[in-house]
């Protein structure tokens, strides 16, 4: 039964929300900018990279060329991206909004995500959605793999049954690696296809955790 678990972990990108539309129009406009780009980025190209820390990323969607060439081309796209981010915020997946604070009143929710430490801010800046969550990682916080971010945070808070929340393979592993039962945000970014666990949209997520509450769609 979901009363069972005594926390909620969140993957950010793909499972509370989607930015890829303001990273591409941000790396677009620095990649522009310096001529080493031979087409612009797409949202879709974003996607099939987010889950990675923002250095894999930028290693895997720019020329190695482009990357020797200029030394700051990862603070210089995160400069760009942070400035779109900051203005634009991302897509909240239906049932986010609405669904955070009411899940929240009976499950300690947490946030352990790849991104930059701005980007989460980011996230809470355009959301709101801050005071809903117990407490948050990142990559660009501790510098530490995903996996060890989800079992640092279960240690810390002393969880013995939760539950990490994700939409890509990278996700389903470190939540292995960390000895944590993973659900599989299916529509998200990822595609898995052989989890027991399986959310087809976050208003799925919480009628399977508040089974007997509503959840309105928010946007």
């Amino acid at each position: 039964m979901p009363a069972r678990h005594d926390g909620i972990l969140l993957d950010l990108d793909g499972t509370l929300w989607n930015a890829a539309s303001a990273s591409a129009k941000g790396w677009n406009e620095v990649g522009n900018e310096l001529g080493i780009l031979s087409a612009d980025l797409k949202k879709s190209d974003i996607e099939n990279v987010s889950g990675h820390p923002l250095e894999k990323c930028i290693g895997m969607l720019f020329p190695e060329s482009a990357i020797q060439k200029y030394p700051n081309l990862v603070n210089a796209l995160e400069k760009g991206e942070r400035k779109i981010i900051e203005e634009e915020g991302g897509e909240f997946y239906q049932g986010i909004l609405d669904g955070i604070p009411k899940i929240a009143r009976s499950f300690p929710l947490f946030i352990v995500s790849n991104c930059q430490q701005w980007y989460l801010d980011c996230f809470f800046k355009h959301s709101n959605l801050r005071p809903h969550f117990r407490d948050t990682d990142c990559h660009g916080k501790s510098n530490i793999c995903k996996a060890d971010m989800i079992r640092h945070m279960v240690l810390k808070h002393k969880l013995v049954n939760p539950i990490y929340v994700g939409d890509t393979l990278m996700d389903k592993d470190s939540s292995r690696m960390a000895q944590v039962e993973f659900g599989y945000a299916d529509y998200g970014f990822g595609e898995l296809g052989d989890e027991v666990l399986v959310f087809d949209s976050f208003t799925s997520l919480i009628a399977y955790f508040l089974p007997d509450r509503a959840c309105n769609s928010d946007q």
